[in-house]
């Protein structure tokens, strides 16, 4: 397989309360992905791509795929949820809790090439029974995107 020069990240589903958990943990994804030398097109023109559709994200078809990797120059997309970001309650101190699924599609052929789960662990042993500060949601975020991340740079099947 060629190896992948570009990718556009699309909007993930955000299956949380936080309605904008997903544009914040893929505005990370970018980051993440940028910080490591891989081009990443502006979120605009993914936006303005999809706008054309006139379809939800969950729709997509593999056809969909391949004509945004012609319009948009990518050779691959990803994609995904955000299956939680919250603050949960432990019994000292309140914890952050963030789970991510991302997808990584070739879009000249429209299959899944990489796939993700990433989850904070919750409370560390030091925050449970010492009420420790832990990490941040936002640095807990960061870091199951960067979790994830690493898996895909990992991969032999992307090349990136």
């Amino acid at each position: 397989m060629s190896s992948i020069k570009r990718i556009a990240v699309l909007p993930l589903e955000t299956l949380t309360q936080d309605e904008y958990a997903g544009e914040k943990i893929r505005r990370i994804v970018m980051s993440e992905l940028l910080a490591r030398g891989v081009d990443v097109i502006e979120p605009g023109e993914v936006t303005s791509f999809l706008r054309t559709l006139q379809k939800p994200l969950y729709r997509l078809e593999k056809k969909d795929i391949r004509d945004l990797g012609e319009k948009l120059e990518v050779g691959a997309v990803m994609l995904g949820s955000v299956e939680a970001y919250k603050m949960t309650s432990g019994l000292t101190v309140p914890y952050p809790e963030v789970s991510v699924n991302l997808r990584l599609v070739e879009t000249s052929s429209g299959n899944i090439i990489w796939s993700a789960v990433s989850t904070s662990r919750g409370a560390s042993f030091w925050t449970r029974h010492f009420g420790t500060e832990g990490l941040s949601l936002s640095e807990t975020a960061r870091r199951v995107v960067k979790d994830a991340v690493d898996t895909l740079l990992l991969s032999d099947k992307t090349n990136l």
